[in-house]
């Protein structure tokens, strides 16, 4: 595991936040923290992530949007694309199409397992050597 690894995280149920951070922490990942949409891309905008872990509904501009305005932020750079993870409670029919056509490229519904984010972290980061 590279210690270097960087993961935001934008969550705004404090319970996930735990979860999310004492799986990260648990492997030596940097991460930051945030709970909106305009926090998430702010952040975005300041430094490089290897790994986004975004909620489908944050407050202020949701989730989608937040991930549609980081994929225009990435073409217009020239930035390589960086995965994005939605975490939603939502149950409506067709979620996980939106989450990825607004350009996430991954879906965890809630409420997660340790054990099933922590696999989902690990397809995109390698969480374990």
């Amino acid at each position: 595991m590279n210690k270097r690894t960087r993961v935001l995280v934008a969550e705004d149920n404090r319970l996930n936040v735990e979860l999310l951070i004492n799986i990260l922490e648990y492997y030596g990942v940097d991460y930051t923290h945030v709970e909106t949409g305009e926090c998430a891309l702010k952040a975005f905008e300041q430094a490089r992530f290897d790994l986004v872990v975004m909620d489908r509904h944050l407050p202020g501009i949701s989730g989608l949007e937040a991930t549609e305005s980081i994929r225009a932020l990435e073409q217009n750079e020239g930035r390589e694309r960086t995965p994005i993870i939605a975490l939603t409670a939502s149950a409506i029919a067709g979620d996980r199409q939106i989450c990825l056509a607004a350009g996430m490229d991954d879906y965890v519904s809630k409420p997660f397992k340790m054990d099933s984010i922590r696999q989902m972290i690990d397809k995109w980061v390698n969480l374990v050597d």
